[in-house]
């Protein structure tokens, strides 16, 4: 469930969101515009959610490309990029482009419909990332 605070009521409004995984949601980050959140799961999923007014509820697209528990996930600042890492202990960098959601965008890099982008291996695993694009260009 996602709640929501409606201003001109000062109410508390729930929302169902559909995210298809069978154990348990280890860590849920927003986008920074809110139309968009990264959670990272037991079921070894990255799932990027999104709201679809057709159905009235948060639908997820999920991605699996962990062999373990996800138990950090950050989206950038485009809300285009999702950073995840796991107890596999790789870090993975990938797309988190809806059709629906960043059709509209100014995105025009080649990597906006990649599925996978960047895979960082490591000795031990890590648990909070950030993305950080500053002194680029």
């Amino acid at each position: 469930m996602i709640w929501n605070l409606e201003e001109n009521t000062n109410k508390w409004n729930h929302e169902m969101a559909i995210l298809n995984i069978k154990v348990a949601v280890l860590d849920v980050k927003w986008g920074k515009k809110g139309n968009k959140f990264a959670a990272g799961t037991g079921s070894k999923l990255v799932c990027t959610g999104f709201w679809c007014s057709d159905s009235n509820w948060w639908q997820c697209k999920n991605m699996k490309e962990h062999k373990s528990s996800v138990v950090s996930v950050c989206l950038d600042e485009s809300g285009l990029f999702v950073i995840s890492g796991s107890l596999d202990l790789k870090v993975i960098i990938s797309s988190a482009y809806i059709d629906k959601i960043d059709d509209g965008e100014n995105s025009t890099s080649v990597f906006d419909k990649v599925k996978f982008l960047f895979l960082i291996v490591g000795p031990s695993w890590s648990c909070g990332y950030e993305f950080q694009f500053s002194g680029l260009g």
